[in-house]
């Protein structure tokens, strides 16, 4: 069989994950204590859950002039969510095979923040000491010449003329004799970088090195670095900038340590396993790709049902795939396309490149985090992760939001509401059902909520997604509630 291994882009893969850890767990997470804000029946209202769905939430659902005023209206949006939520479960709506695959995904996702945290976040600690190190070095910058060469030969060449000739005449002889090399000296020179924003590996390598001297071929990646220290300026530091500075120096050291610990799991997690995708496979699964692209113009299907549609369904005119082909093999062993197209990240396929001719390559990266994927999620179950209380508070958070999703759909029917009817329906819906569900609010425990609201949250929104499970970092209320 004609195979095309993949070397799993690790520091590629790890990104997605990377992007969540640095917009929602820039800290490492304390368990807050589950004081319970509001219950409609059974379902209750945790202040995190509160504070969290607040603070990512619609500024126009924040209705009043004082902050305490601001939060209980928005907490009466909630309540609302949670009276159509449990509705749409009364009625039958949580059948449908659409939430069921929904709640599939969002149970994946959670699963990978869950490993994040437990095996990522819980291992880290940063010191104060840590802190401070860093802080001096930011006080520390550089001016220097930055020069890249892919080979280790090359860059031994490079260095000879720089020792000999300096930056310019450098360049005057690389380019005399590449005349198609568009090259000139200021490429090469940086403005002051304080050693904070340089690499860490280049700075240690570079951290004694005299001012005017070209340091030896620095391997960072697949690449060569030459350095030269043109100029290096100092500040001093106070005792006060180091207590300031702490909270966001730490922020800052957390990620970075996330990022590092990450790489390593991932990378010893799958590097045993020898991946490999099969290439009659991966050519299938692309061209069926791009017959999506080419043929369904009106995108009556998304991709990600037009792939399932032609694998699963057995009178499509458009089956490409077989869905008992192996299209993964690894050590002890191999996945099918029906189990593989359940795990690959459609959502991370850029629709306007698909017809491109480095779409291929795109693809590969999208099957290697898929691929990751796969393998952690796993992980997390043979681990137990879904009897984590976490777990399931975020399971049941997104299942009573999806499940108020179903509601408003049934609301609206076949019918093309305006966003002024949708909302007027909401509410006469809700005002009809409040009757029927037993409300309780714990003012006290509201009035304790701490908010961070800057004045960009509060005039402005900005949705904030989890990256490569295409799903907001909170189940907000929805903006379609209008104020009351």
């Amino acid at each position: 069989m004609n195979s095309l291994k993949h070397n799993i882009p690790i520091l590629f893969v790890c990104l997605f994950l990377i992007i969540t850890i640095e917009n929602l767990y820039a800290e490492d997470n304390k368990e807050s204590k589950k004081n319970v804000v509001a219950k409609v029946n059974n379902i209750s209202i945790d202040a995190e859950e509160f504070k969290l769905n607040y603070e990512f939430g619609f500024p126009h659902l924040k209705v009043g002039k004082t902050l305490e005023e601001k939060k209980n209206s928005y907490l009466n949006f909630m309540i609302n969510e949670k009276i159509l939520a449990l509705e749409a479960e009364q009625i039958g709506l949580l059948k449908s095979d659409e939430f069921i695959e929904s709640m599939k995904k969002i149970e994946k996702g959670i699963l990978l923040q869950q490993f994040v945290n437990k095996e990522i976040k819980e291992k880290i600690e940063v010191t104060f000491e840590e802190a401070s190190e860093y802080l001096n070095k930011s006080k520390v910058s550089v001016k220097i010449i930055l020069w890249p060469e892919t080979s280790f030969e090359d860059a031994k060449i490079v260095k000879s003329l720089l020792d000999k000739n300096g930056l310019e005449k450098t360049v005057q002889i690389i380019s005399s004799e590449n005349p198609n090399l568009n090259i000139k000296a200021e490429q090469f020179e940086t403005d002051y970088l304080s050693a904070a924003e340089l690499p860490a590996e280049l700075f240690e390598q570079i951290n004694n090195l005299p001012v005017g001297v070209t340091s030896e071929p620095i391997k960072i990646g697949d690449n060569y670095y030459l350095v030269n220290v043109k100029d290096i300026r100092r500040n001093s530091i106070t005792e006060k900038e180091y207590a300031d500075k702490y909270p966001s120096i730490r922020k800052v050291l957390f990620s970075r340590k996330v990022q590092e610990r990450l790489s390593f799991f991932v990378d010893s997690l799958l590097a045993p396993k020898n991946i490999r995708t099969d290439k009659e496979q991966f050519n299938l699964l692309l061209a069926l790709i791009k017959n999506w692209k080419a043929e369904n113009k009106e995108k009556f299907l998304s991709l990600e049902n037009y792939v399932k549609q032609s694998v699963l369904g057995s009178d499509s005119s458009i089956n490409l795939l077989n869905p008992e082909s192996i299209i993964v093999k690894y050590e002890q062993g191999q996945m099918k396309i029906s189990e593989f197209i359940n795990y690959l990240s459609f959502d991370l396929i850029p629709e306007e490149e698909i017809l491109n001719d480095n779409f291929p390559a795109t693809l590969n990266q999208v099957i290697g985090i898929s691929i990751r994927d796969y393998f952690l999620i796993n992980y997390a179950n043979e681990n137990n992760y879904t009897s984590d209380t976490e777990v399931k508070n975020e399971l049941n958070k997104w299942r009573s939001k999806l499940a108020y999703d179903e509601y408003k759909k049934y609301l609206q029917s076949d019918k093309k509401l305006s966003a002024i009817e949708i909302s007027s329906t909401l509410e006469n819906e809700t005002k009809k059902l409040r009757s029927k569900y037993h409300i309780t609010i714990y003012d006290e425990v509201l009035s304790n909520i701490e908010i961070s609201e800057t004045e960009k949250s509060s005039k402005g929104f900005y949705q904030i997604y989890l990256s490569g499970i295409n799903r907001m970092a909170q189940p907000i209320v929805d903006g379609s509630w209008k104020q009351q």
